[in-house]
């Protein structure tokens, strides 16, 4: 008898809990991932930070004034916006301004 056979294959995807449970592991991996990045750019910033504020107390305290903390803020006048709040200068002498404080300041002479 004459014929033929046609075979056919199918794919049948099962719903395999192997497969959910490594797509979790691999996005709790992300966020594990992303947390140390935010960490690490943190601990970077404030070391920054620091280290600048520490150039800053290296400076000549004679001829250095300082922007207290919370200076921007209406009424630091009578509690000292600058320390010191008086300085002299000799003709030619530089001074240095150095912004402790969280908002922007401009200095005019």
């Amino acid at each position: 008898m004459a014929g033929y056979y046609v075979i056919t294959t199918s794919c049948v995807q099962r719903n395999n809990p192997n497969t959910r449970t490594n797509r979790l592991r691999s996005k709790i991996l992300i966020l594990v991932i992303i947390a140390i990045a935010v960490i690490a750019l943190a601990y970077a910033i404030s070391n920054n930070q620091h280290m600048s504020i520490q150039k800053s107390q290296n400076l000549d305290p004679a001829l250095t004034v300082n922007i207290v903390m919370s200076a921007s803020r209406p009424g630091c006048d009578k509690t000292g916006c600058y320390l010191p709040q008086n300085l002299s200068v000799n003709a030619g002498d530089t001074v240095t301004w150095v912004n402790n404080d969280r908002g922007f300041h401009t200095v005019t002479t």
